[in-house]
């Protein structure tokens, strides 16, 4: 149940810094992610879980 987290003042900067959601900045670094090992690993896929 995601539904009951206030963030604290630094999360919420955090987040806004990175498209103001709380999950922005995990997607952020998945895709990040994606992208290094893309390189080395052309085609390579990753799954993660939506709700957290």
């Amino acid at each position: 149940m995601d539904w009951s987290w206030d963030m604290d003042a630094d999360s919420r900067k955090f987040a806004d810094q990175h498209g103001g959601n709380p999950s922005a900045p995990l997607v952020d670094m998945v895709e990040d992610l994606a992208r290094q090992v893309r390189a080395v690993m052309p085609g390579a896929q990753f799954a993660f879980n939506t709700y957290h």
